[in-house]
């Protein structure tokens, strides 16, 4: 993530050149703690920064700690812009309540896509043509129920 923000700037960021040489000249790698103080100073840098985090639900519960603690810490930086997608998870809702100013379920839509290509699918593909309405109608349900959503 900080070599993606990295690249927006329009010179090498400082707090990267600093962490480099500290680590030296790249023989030791950073700590955990010197990758979140850089992420931070180069986030600070720039004018707007925009970061998505996709899917969190699929991060797991460990990390999700380390990962909560980091959102936190970032969203008090002023110019940071965070899109997070996540399936709805008591943890994850918890955690994340007191830093969203909007939220968006699109659980029904996503389910609807799903079903739309699923029928599509099994409607007009050569392979699945063959079978029956009732056949057809089981593959669908079956999917559907397993998709939830993805």
């Amino acid at each position: 993530m900080i070599t993606q923000i990295a690249r927006q700037s329009s010179s090498f960021p400082e707090p990267l050149k600093t962490l480099y040489f500290r680590c030296q000249s790249g023989k030791r790698p950073p700590t955990y703690e010197d990758l979140i103080e850089v992420l931070e100073n180069v986030i600070v840098g720039l004018q707007h920064t925009y970061i998505i985090l996709d899917a969190l639900d699929e991060c797991q519960s460990a990390e999700r700690k380390r990962l909560s603690a980091l959102i936190g810490r970032i969203t008090k930086l002023g110019n940071l812009h965070l899109l997070v997608t996540s399936r709805k998870e008591q943890d994850i809702e918890e955690w994340l309540e007191p830093m969203v100013t909007r939220q968006v379920d699109l659980a029904n839509t996503i389910n609807t896509d799903i079903e739309q290509y699923i029928q599509g699918t099994l409607q007009n593909d050569p392979k699945w043509k063959y079978w029956n309405d009732w056949e057809g109608g089981k593959i669908e349900a079956t999917l559907m129920k397993g998709a939830n959503g993805m």
